[in-house]
């Protein structure tokens, strides 16, 4: 084999702390160091090989034979020298050093990814990361928090407690409860007089369907639709995810090493936002896909939801017709599209489309519930108008100019 030679450098006994600059060459049976002041021999027979430096980056020779001389050099190609490679004692030094450049590589990876790739993965998928730290909220606070918000919900707000009217609704949506009940969350609903098409879920388990929800939908699968897509931002803990994806990547680190506290003490000041939020797009299309399954789950038909979806979305264009200026128009519209929390109408009608593998007839007895829930509901929203003091024209003027776009769930 033709001989290879590497720049290096070396210490002798002789020279003291000088270092010495010159050629390494591998031989058939030694390494030879030569520099214009000293030269020595190292034989591959007890040779040790190691890496050290930084990052590892010098090959260093020494033998235990010839005391105090050390033998070094940065180009690592040094390694693969094939008289090495052929030598068995020397092959597995060589092999032993490269295993350590592994295992200090693999450090300086994971160093890496904790300290730089982890923090942006986090910084730009929260609502995914979220979903590791809210199982640490224990359940029974949880549902203290949701009780709490409902409590000062009541406050300011008429809910239909009507014995006709709940039975109507536990007969529609009992299939849908039962197959949505957990250990951690059962589900309690509540109607409200509020004539918006909208509907929202709390911690937990309460959810709230407004009268104009139920009033606008033609069909049972309509409802069930909107109500599915509620439990299951309960069932994957939206409101809390929300709350703490806002609060930043500090509270999901401080939660990840253990300071469950801490997310607790975040959530629970930020309370106020389970009843006015908006859920990232990202919770939203899960929501609508997890929906879908529950009701596929109960032989429902999604398309349902999907009508109602259409719905809202003429709904939309109606109220953005009525706006005069085409340029606020247009700006609207691009707002919407790219500043709203919820996905594009259309993408979630399509998406949604595509979820449909199957569809299953109406059920009968569900349909007559639901007709039966929405002429009581119409009866009890009637009767709640007449009771009404006469309205200030200005006040409804107002009122209705404020009016915003719809949102099936905050």
């Amino acid at each position: 084999m033709t001989a290879v030679s590497y720049s290096a450098q070396a210490y002798s006994p002789d020279h003291g702390e000088t270092k010495l600059s010159g050629e390494l060459t591998v031989t058939a049976t030694a390494v030879h160091f030569q520099s214009p002041d000293a030269q020595v021999t190292l034989p591959l027979q007890g040779l040790h090989i190691k890496l050290g430096g930084a990052s590892n980056r010098l090959v260093f020779f020494e033998h235990p034979q010839i005391r105090d001389w050390v033998v070094y050099s940065s180009d690592r190609t040094v390694l693969a020298n094939p008289h090495l490679a052929s030598h068995p004692e020397a092959r597995d030094q060589v092999n032993e050093a490269r295993g350590a450049r592994m295992v200090g590589w693999g450090i300086f990876a994971f160093l890496l990814t904790l300290f730089v790739a982890l923090p942006l993965w986090l910084v730009s998928n929260l609502d995914r990361a979220s979903a590791w730290v809210a199982p640490s909220i224990p359940a029974d606070w949880e549902h203290k928090l949701g009780e709490t918000v409902f409590a000062q919900y009541k406050l300011s707000n008429t809910l239909l407690d009507d014995a006709e009217a709940n039975r109507a609704l536990a007969q529609l949506t009992g299939d849908l409860i039962q197959a949505a009940h957990s250990e951690r969350y059962s589900f309690t609903l509540h109607i409200n007089t509020d004539s918006e098409l909208n509907a929202f879920a709390l911690p937990d388990g309460t959810v709230v369907l407004n009268a104009g929800l139920i009033l606008a939908a033609d069909h049972a699968d309509e409802v069930l639709g909107v109500l599915a897509h509620e439990v299951s931002h309960v069932r994957h803990q939206h409101g809390v995810r929300q709350i703490i994806s806002s609060s930043g990547i500090y509270l999901i680190v401080s939660a990840l090493i253990g300071d469950a506290s801490g997310v607790m003490a975040v959530v629970a000041s930020a309370s106020p936002m389970l009843l006015s939020q908006s859920y990232s797009r990202y919770f939203e299309t899960e929501a609508d896909a997890e929906g879908a399954k529950l009701m596929t789950q109960i032989h429902g038909d999604i398309g349902g939801l999907v009508s109602f979806f259409e719905k809202m979305q003429a709904l939309e264009e109606k109220r953005l017709a009525e706006i005069t200026d085409e340029n606020a128009r247009e700006a609207l519209k691009a707002t919407a599209n790219l500043l709203g929390t919820h996905p594009a109408t259309e993408d979630r009608i399509s998406a949604l489309k595509a979820l449909a593998a199957r569809h299953y007839s109406r059920d009968p007895n569900r349909e007559d519930a639901f007709q039966a829930l929405k002429a009581r509901v119409a009866e009890l929203v009637s009767k709640a108008d007449d009771a009404k003091p006469d309205a200030d024209p200005e006040s409804e003027n107002q009122s209705a100019a404020t009016e915003s776009q719809t949102e099936l769930a905050r």
